[in-house]
């Protein structure tokens, strides 16, 4: 069985065995996973200088209903590192993703992504619109050099996450900048609730990531995929990404579907893990049975 189609089935009994599987390669050297043997394509699009491995609760429960498939960026963990002359663009990023699909063999998939991975969504979708099922924007923004920025308690945690010294200060840093304070004091990481498996992304990475990141707008474009099935992820405690950034793609996408969680921070996807795998699933399903009767 080659790389392009190797897929790891879960049971019940072995909900995350796919975790500890080896990533495959693509041939331009992308770590990703594929999980799930039936049902229509997901792809999830991780956000800043994280590894794909923090898309684990939505794994976990799509793969039963989907074929699901997650990677690693360039420079990042399981993927190639960065060539020394290599630009990082939102549109670079994106055609990473889209090439992903291309090495599966997907013609079309439900596309999701949240922070920098909604940005790169974002891009993917105005490349190449026929390539998408849905879209997904989880805790993300359109961005524009007009955009708010971070709270004073979300710059100073992604200074310190990015600045600490040792691995115990970063994730210290990375867990409060993702998770209200309220749901720290009900989570303790030994629970696992909020400890997101979490490797250093290299600096260059993270720097390449700011450079997309500062430099990405949407805004005058987005009104091109008034007809791609569209729901939106709001984090009403976002810290890094502020919830009006969710209202202004709710302003630009009008048709889209708006998943309100009042209570998330940005790590939305780990603290509610429920209400968004069922929203995806629930999300999912409308566009498969619209898409089937069309």
């Amino acid at each position: 069985m080659n790389s392009a189609t190797q897929t790891f089935s879960q049971s019940s009994a072995e909900p995350a065995l796919w975790y500890n599987q080896p990533a495959q390669t693509t041939a331009d050297g992308i770590g990703y996973w594929q999980v799930g043997d039936k049902g229509t394509p997901v792809l999830l699009v991780m956000g800043f200088g994280m590894s794909g491995l923090a898309w684990e609760p939505q794994v976990d429960a799509l793969c039963r209903h989907h074929r699901v498939a997650l990677f690693d960026h360039v420079g990042m963990c399981t993927s190639r590192d960065l060539h020394p002359k290599e630009s990082r663009s939102m549109k670079d990023l994106a055609h990473h993703a889209l090439s992903v699909m291309d090495h599966l063999g997907w013609d079309k998939a439900h596309i999701a992504g949240v922070s920098l991975g909604g940005m790169i969504t974002q891009q993917m979708a105005l490349l190449a619109p026929e390539r998408f099922l849905s879209m997904t924007l989880i805790a993300t923004t359109p961005g524009g050099l007009f955009s708010p920025m971070p709270t004073m308690q979300g710059l100073r945690g992604f200074l310190k996450a990015n600045a600490a010294k040792t691995a115990e200060e970063r994730l210290k840093a990375i867990r409060t900048l993702l998770f209200p304070p309220e749901y720290l004091a009900l989570s303790e990481p030994s629970q696992g609730r909020s400890n997101i498996p979490w490797s250093p992304a290299p600096a260059k990475t993270r720097l390449a990531h700011l450079r997309a990141v500062i430099k990405f707008n949407s805004r005058r474009k987005l009104k091109k995929l008034e007809s791609l099935p569209t729901m939106i992820v709001r984090p009403g405690k976002d810290i890094l990404v502020p919830p009006s950034e969710s209202d202004m793609l709710k302003k630009l996408l009008p048709h889209a579907e708006v998943l309100d969680l009042p209570m998330g921070g940005h790590g939305v996807m780990w603290q509610h893990r429920e209400e968004i795998n069922q929203g995806l699933l629930r999300h999912f399903k409308q566009v498969d049975k619209e898409v089937t009767e069309a």
